[in-house]
């Protein structure tokens, strides 16, 4: 009984002391950026929830350039639905900044009508499932800025996936912003191709490729 309080309180440790996450992001084999992932326990609506935390920023000579600072944060329920999304963004020439209300247990963005479909993920609570070894079977429905897409996650081996999004098949309506921020903007490029190799032991994310021609943008845990 003691050995098993003492492996369920070091891998409670584990789990507090691997985050935040720390990733480089890389453009041409260049750090360029980095981005942290913070993941909290915490309650919402007198409910269990997941509180999680995406900040992006680009490296103090980058800024010059391109200067990237964006935030985006959510609050997920046990089966990685959307009960908040904001995103705070900023790069030349384009800011963002939305944010979700409840209106009868249902999540809309701000000042609009578009709805966050119960059912669906967006690339943050893809990503986080995807670590948490939730990864969702067959084809399900992705989430950008009011905007919905067919998409898959497809196995090449037990650590190597495919995030596939259906160019063909989404809803084109409207957007909740005009132009988004670089980095969504990248992630749902068409004709591009994203790929995640997964660490066996821990689950985490240990690369993110994404690529587009001969545009390569890479993103590698750091801690």
């Amino acid at each position: 009984m003691e050995i098993k309080k003492i492996i369920l309180i070091l891998t409670l440790l584990g789990a507090i002391f691997a985050y935040p996450l720390n990733y480089k992001i890389k453009y041409f084999g260049i750090h360029v950026a980095d981005c942290s992932i913070s993941n909290f326990n915490i309650k919402f609506n007198d409910y269990d929830a997941k509180k999680i935390i995406f900040k992006v920023k680009t490296k103090p000579f980058f800024r010059y350039l391109f200067p990237v600072d964006n935030n985006y944060e959510l609050i997920l329920n046990d089966n990685y639905e959307t009960l908040f999304f904001s995103k705070n963004t900023f790069q030349p020439n384009v800011k963002n900044s939305i944010e979700t209300e409840n209106r009868e247990g249902k999540v809309f963005y701000k000042n609009s009508d578009l709805e966050i479909p119960i059912d669906s993920y967006n690339v943050f609570s893809l990503l986080y499932s995807i670590m948490n070894k939730e990864i969702p079977l067959g084809d399900f429905i992705l989430e950008k800025e009011g905007m919905t897409y067919t998409s898959s996650v497809e196995s090449l081996d037990s650590n190597i996936y495919d995030f596939i999004i259906n160019d063909s098949e989404y809803n084109s309506n409207k957007s909740i912003v005009q132009n988004t921020d670089i980095f969504t903007w990248g992630i749902f490029l068409k004709k591009s191709k994203r790929r995640l190799i997964i660490d066996s032991e821990t689950g985490l994310i240990n690369k993110c490729i994404f690529k587009k021609g001969i545009i390569t943008i890479k993103a590698e845990l750091d801690n």
